[in-house]
């Protein structure tokens, strides 16, 4: 673990942070710092020993930042911008009763 930070100073970051994960990380690291093993912080926070050692590397390897959580923003749309318009103006039109066999 790194030597520029503590236990104080992790659960200060962690109570500042924004993001949820990012704090419970930052929380279970602080146990690492009070002279807890991995597998026990493991216990604790309800995760694996895998996820932890994760966040020791990340920790490690730039600063607490990098235990925020970034999401690759999920798969690329199957629409383009104009199937999409077509779409909004064929649902702004309604049902065709006529093929609904429905009377209006």
């Amino acid at each position: 673990m790194r030597d520029d930070h503590d236990s104080s100073k992790l659960r200060r970051l962690a109570r500042r942070s924004g993001h949820a994960d990012q704090s419970r990380s930052l929380l279970a690291l602080a146990t690492i710092y009070d002279v807890a093993s991995r597998g026990a912080v493991a216990l604790l926070v309800g995760t694996d020993h895998q996820s932890i050692c994760d966040w020791v590397l990340r920790f490690n390897a730039d600063n607490p930042d990098d235990l925020v959580d970034r999401h690759g923003g999920g798969q690329k749309a199957s629409l383009t911008p104009e199937m999409l318009a077509v779409l909004k103006a064929r649902i702004e039109e309604g049902p065709i009763a006529v093929v609904l066999g429905v009377m209006l």
